[in-house]
């Protein structure tokens, strides 16, 4: 009981951290994109795209990126678990009827999306409101 209490209080520190550091640097890179791609936002926005297309572009390429990662995270995950611990076909079973297992399984493609969406938030609403007769000038 003391040992499941100390691993419960080390995750409950640690997971916040991943998270937050995740988030930093799904961010970052989401601000590196929208700095290497300063001339096409211009021309899209030259051409007539409003902000909110722009901010959809970049969101929306968030969120097809946290899905397809959250969905290979959960694969890779359940292979790389049952292939290290050597799971037996009945403990398999018995650890896939598990609620929990199940619950992180359906959620992640779910959860990831959405926390890479707004990760890129900032990042979006930059490339959005750039103005394209300063970016263009710029190149």
């Amino acid at each position: 009981a003391d040992i499941e209490e100390q691993h419960f209080g080390l995750v409950s520190i640690l997971l916040p951290l991943a998270l937050i550091g995740c988030a930093i640097w799904i961010g970052v890179l989401a601000f590196g994109n929208v700095r290497q791609r300063s001339g096409e936002i211009g021309i899209l926005r030259a051409i007539g795209l409003s902000s909110g297309q722009i901010l959809g572009l970049f969101l929306s390429r968030a969120i097809v990126t946290g899905f397809v990662g959250g969905l290979a995270g959960v694969v890779i995950g359940v292979a790389i678990g049952t292939q290290t611990v050597g799971l037996s076909r009945e403990l398999s079973s018995q650890l896939f009827a598990s609620s929990g297992v199940v619950l992180t399984i359906v959620l992640a493609p779910i959860v990831a999306p959405v926390f890479s969406a707004l990760a890129s938030w900032l990042p979006a609403l930059m490339a959005a409101q750039q103005d394209p007769a300063t970016v263009l000038q710029g190149d």
